[in-house]
């Protein structure tokens, strides 16, 4: 549905690559802030990257619900992106990542880096045509910043907000950093100093992040927006997945970090050891388990996970409704991470069993009683206590509804108006 224009203070341009449909959770933060914005009669334009698989995103909240959107074409190695398992494909992968890494000296990991022209043109026309007052940039990929920043000074009545959903240099996990020659990662370096110095604001996910961007840009404004849960429940529809009732049910979603795997590991090799252990089933509802079904299959206890992937976010609450407990493996490097899982999660009221290293997020859990934090030191007295004990409850005292996401884009408002 289309919203009339009369007020254009309220016209926002969002930069977000995987916006839905693209798949993945890269734009299902902003497509429920979107969503919220529009419906609070904001005027949201998206430019996303064309969707290039045979599939849409889980979370596809419905472009139709915006006042426009724009996918450009993604103008990167196809086979960089959809990781082809073939003889053929892995070719063209080699092929593809050596002339990213011929024509960029950055990192060729970052998916925009050849949308400079593409994009800058598609904003000069939306800002015309729309008169546009914000632009939002969600990284990663973390390119876009530096695209946008380039055209900040033609624009002097426009805001210009970065939205930062992941540590960019500080990544030790993901979008390839932990690989970079020195070289790459210099000029990455480099280009997160200066980058954003037009920006009229920073904004992150998490307080960590809104710190350690605050360090870098001392006179900047660097707000924490959290991640928050839709409010909406569907209730009703097709169980495709039915957890079995009887047995006490742990529901993992969404895409499994790879360095997370040790984590992972440590699960296998514990539970095959405890006694009763076939009171318990762990389902893994999402993306990337490749690894894990390969260990799970040589252990003996096979018959104890479950994994599979689903449509849309209506048939991730049916899991999580059905659930028992709920579990979250967080890396490292982001052990502070209050990430959309957990929001999902504490959306249902269902405990945390939290794999990780102790941080903000197992402090978090612990100190509102909302589950547990794994360790090597206590993973076989907690999982023998969820196995024998008596089922844990949700904190009826704990606010679920700070992290709706209905309450997080009022504070959206309100720094839009500031």
């Amino acid at each position: 549905m289309l919203f009339g224009l009369k007020n254009t203070s309220r016209n926002i341009l969002l930069i977000n690559y995987g916006f839905p449909p693209f798949p993945g959770i890269g734009g299902r933060r902003w497509a429920l802030f979107a969503k919220n914005l529009e419906k609070s009669g904001y005027h949201v334009f998206v430019i996303g990257a064309s969707n290039p698989f045979n599939y849409n995103s889980s979370w596809n909240i419905g472009i139709r619900q915006l006042s426009g959107y724009y996918p450009l074409n993604i103008n990167y190695p196809k086979s960089l992106i959809t990781f082809p398992s073939e003889l053929y494909g892995k070719i063209k992968y080699k092929i593809g990542l050596s002339l990213v890494k011929f024509k960029h000296r950055g990192n060729p990991y970052d998916r925009t880096v050849f949308w400079r022209s593409q994009l800058q043109d598609k904003i000069k026309e939306i800002v015309k045509q729309k008169d546009i007052k914000t632009i939002i940039v969600s990284a990663a990929p973390f390119s876009l910043l530096t695209h946008v920043n380039e055209l900040i000074p033609d624009y002097p009545k426009v805001k210009f907000i970065a939205d930062i959903r992941d540590p960019w240099t500080t990544n030790v996990n993901a979008y390839g950093y932990s690989g970079l020659s020195k070289s790459r990662f210099d000029y990455e370096l480099n280009m997160e100093k200066k980058c954003m110095s037009n920006y009229n604001l920073i904004l992150t996910v998490n307080s960590t992040l809104t710190s350690y961007f605050q360090q870098l840009y001392p006179m900047h404004n660097c707000v924490t927006l959290p991640n928050g849960f839709e409010e909406d429940f569907f209730h009703t529809g097709t169980n495709l997945i039915k957890l079995e009732s009887e047995k006490v049910n742990i529901v993992f979603t969404g895409s499994f970090y790879d360095n997370a795997f040790y984590l992972f590991r440590n699960l296998i090799d514990t539970i095959s050891q405890l006694k009763n252990n076939s009171r318990v089933k762990f389902y893994f509802i999402g993306s990337n388990f490749e690894s894990l079904v390969k260990y799970v299959s040589n252990s003996n206890v096979k018959d104890l996970f479950y994994f599979d992937k689903v449509a849309s976010s209506a048939e991730v609450d049916l899991v999580l409704q059905q659930a028992t407990y709920s579990m979250l493996f967080l890396t490292d490097d982001i052990n502070y991470s209050l990430s959309t899982k957990f929001c999902e999660y504490i959306k249902h009221r269902k405990p945390i069993l939290l794999f990780s290293k102790e941080g903000f997020t197992s402090n978090y859990i612990i100190d509102n009683d909302l589950g547990w934090h794994v360790t090597d030191d206590n993973i076989n007295q907690v999982l023998d206590q969820i196995i024998s004990g008596p089922e844990k409850v949700f904190p009826n005292n704990f606010d679920v509804n700070q992290f709706s996401v209905g309450k997080i884009t009022e504070d959206l408002i309100n720094l839009l108006n500031d």
